[in-house]
């Protein structure tokens, strides 16, 4: 909650919304997202929840709408970056930046990826 409170006012907008995949048949994803979700909410944060498949891309916007067709201003999400890249709408994730401020920003896709590894091997063995 406390974490929330130090960027609530760095996150643009008026809402963040926080998603999780519904390909998740555990629940388990969703469970966690709920109780961060609530955390931010409790930070004083708007909060809107709803599935990562339920994103939508205005083309005329060129950028992330929820729903309501309402634009994303900043996006929590509970999903792996490399499985938002291999996904339809993953190819619009560079392109919202920066209107779509990702929580987990892009870059820590380097970071996550074991490719790296092999990058920096070459460079430094």
């Amino acid at each position: 909650v406390d974490r929330w409170k130090e960027v609530r006012d760095r996150l643009p907008g008026t809402e963040t919304h926080f998603t999780w995949s519904s390909a998740d048949t555990s629940g388990e994803d969703n469970v966690t997202l709920a109780y961060l979700q609530e955390c931010a909410a409790e930070a004083g944060l708007h909060t809107v929840g709803l599935a990562i498949e339920q994103l939508g891309w205005d083309r005329d916007l060129g950028r992330f709408v929820d729903l309501e067709e309402a634009p994303i201003s900043s996006l929590f999400k509970l999903y792996p970056w490399e499985w938002v890249l291999d996904d339809e709408f993953g190819r619009y994730a560079v392109d919202s930046l920066p209107e779509t401020m990702w929580v987990e920003p892009l870059w820590k896709t380097l970071l996550s990826n074991k490719a790296i590894l092999a990058v920096l091997w070459e460079m430094y063995p």
